[in-house]
């Protein structure tokens, strides 16, 4: 739960208890990220998440890392557009 920022980069999220997410994911060639919002569900280390908006966005399966309550480690499994499989990219908490 709770918002976070990509260490080196601009994608940004926040995720809510009830089950939603809301931020920005860069999804296309531009390089520019997109407001994207959906659900997401937790399966041990793996998240799954729907983007509802924008429409018609790939669903997206991360594996998920915490080396501390402050640090997020996500490794994309099923990673959508421009996340390659493998890769991953570490988030911080914003306060």
């Amino acid at each position: 739960m709770g918002k976070w920022q990509e260490v080196n980069g601009v994608e940004a999220l926040e995720f809510s208890q009830g089950g939603t997410y809301r931020g920005m994911l860069v999804w296309d060639m531009t390089n520019q990220p997109i407001a994207v919002a959906g659900t997401y569900s937790i399966k041990g280390d793996l998240v799954n998440l729907t983007v509802e908006s924008p429409p018609n966005l790939t669903p997206m399966i991360w594996q998920v890392k915490l080396p501390s309550t402050e640090e997020l480690t996500i490794v994309f499994q099923q990673g959508g557009a421009l996340k390659r499989d493998g890769n991953s990219a570490k988030f911080r908490r914003v306060k």
